[in-house]
This record gives structure tokens, sequence and C-alpha cells, in this order.
């Protein structure tokens, strides 16, 4: 079965390489937040294996409004909409915000890790993967799995 990952990312190269890593995962790039906030308004529950999420998104905006957006709204917005036991790695190197959408996530009942992406590796990647991939074909009956 090919994972399903939703990626909030607005640099290119991160998404490439990210992509690179994992050839066998269909990923859906939400290059600002705006876009990712209406993707998340239609792809509703639990239709992603895992999300991606950086927090700063202002360099690939969309639309003006796009830039008064960024990883915070994002997570309010799966919190309301997507299913708790989609897992989300923040991938994000703003530390301060990084461990506030980690914080919210994980209060509202999400498995969460927090890896910036000055140190995530293939292996971190494709470790935080398998544990989707498994959580989707193994679910536990609850919500969220904890926090790493």
């Amino acid at each position: 079965m090919k994972v399903k990952v939703l990626i909030v990312e607005d640099n290119q190269l991160r998404v490439q390489r990210m992509q690179a890593w994992a050839p066998d995962v269909h990923f859906v790039w939400a290059r600002s937040a705006g876009v990712a906030l209406g993707i998340l308004e239609r792809d509703r529950g639990q239709v992603y294996h895992a999300i991606l999420l950086d927090h700063d998104l202002d360099t690939s905006v969309v639309v003006d409004s796009d830039r008064s957006k960024d990883g915070r709204d994002v997570t309010k917005a799966i919190i309301q909409k997507i299913s708790a036991s989609v897992p989300v790695l923040v991938h994000s190197t703003n530390k301060e915000y990084g461990r506030v959408m980690v914080e919210r996530l994980h209060n509202a009942g999400f498995y969460v890790e927090h890896i910036s992406m000055n140190d995530l590796t293939k292996e971190r990647l494709l470790d935080f993967l398998d544990y989707a991939r498994d959580s989707w074909e193994h679910p536990t009956g609850g919500i969220g799995a904890g926090n790493h």
C-alpha cells in the first residue's frame, strides 16, 4: 500500500529532499498555509497516513492573505478537521512556535514528533513514516498514541 502524506512546507528544496528520501510515498504538497487550509477543509478525517508540518510558511504565498497565516493556523485546522489517529511530524526550525504546535497537537490527542529540519535525516523520516504506515494498518482504536 502506498503511503499518502500531506506535507505543509514552503521550501521546494526541502520537499524535494523528503520526496527523494521516500520515493514510495505519495506526497500531497501544500506550499502555503492557505493552500494547506483548503486541503484540510476538503480532506477531512483520515485521508492521510501522516502530516509533515512546518511553521514559517511565508516564502511561497499564493494569495496576499497567506502572508498572515502560519503553521499555528494549520495546526488549529488539523485539530478541528483531521482524525487524531493521523500522526504529525513538526519539522519546523522555529523553536518557539514549533514547540507551541507540538503542544497543541499533543493536547488534542495526536501522536506528534518534533524533529527540526536541521536534524531530520532520511532514517528519521523513514522511521516516522513506518510508524504512520503501521498505525494505519493496525489502528489501536484510541486517539493518539502519545508524544515523542
